[in-house]
């Protein structure tokens, strides 16, 4: 693991772009949902989930981030395709992946993630696959969830990997450039431990599946 202040490359893990580009391909473009549609047809799905906040699904506002829902296709999951079990099997998770925690991510040219911590998880883990250099960087700042729209200045600027998986603490403010070209990556999000919990089991041996 290359550890850093907010993010950490776990370089024990190589995934198959190509494989999951493949994947991403197969799948109409039916199911590629504005993400409040999407959180919303998730909700439907599942009207008592929450999450380790306490909260339901907080929505994000429209404009060019959507989520990709599969059983609109086959009826299946995220998590029932080999190429996706291939992956979240390398992780030992405290609770069990549910299929609502793992997606495509879609941005399209002109979104801007603006700051934001994420209210209802605790860390992500990032796949990038389109672009094939990641695209935009993803900016982490000073300053608590409350700093969120008057962050007390950027702690650092990080360029994804796209050989390794990276993980981040979703609870540190956060915030991508304007995108600049379409972009696909597979995101796992975590809300039942907290990031510093993860690194210790990480250096314990107990996160990764040799």
């Amino acid at each position: 693991m290359q550890k850093f202040k907010h993010h950490c490359i776990i370089d024990e893990i190589s995934y198959n772009n190509q494989e999951l580009i493949d994947l991403f391909n197969r799948i109409p473009k039916k199911c590629e949902l504005p993400w409040n549609q999407y959180k919303n047809v998730i909700k439907d799905a599942n009207p008592n989930q929450v999450y380790s906040s306490g909260r339901k699904f907080q929505k994000r506002g429209e404009g060019g981030l959507n989520g990709v829902y599969t059983p609109l296709w086959e009826g299946k999951h995220m998590t029932e395709y080999p190429e996706i079990k291939k992956i979240t099997n390398r992780f030992n998770f405290i609770d069990p992946i549910i299929p609502e925690d793992v997606t495509f991510m879609t941005y399209n040219p002109g979104f801007t993630f603006a700051n934001h911590t994420d209210r209802y998880l605790e860390y992500n883990i990032m796949f990038p696959l389109i672009p094939n250099d990641g695209g935009e960087p993803i900016t982490f700042y000073k300053g608590e969830d409350k700093d969120r729209d008057n962050p007390l200045g950027v702690e650092y600027t990080y360029k994804y990997n796209t050989t390794h998986p990276t993980v981040f603490n979703g609870k540190t403010i956060h915030s991508v450039d304007t995108i600049q070209e379409y972009r696909v990556m597979l995101r796992i999000k975590v809300a039942s431990e907290k990031y510093e919990d993860m690194i210790n089991r990480y250096e314990k041996g107990e996160f990764i599946n040799v």
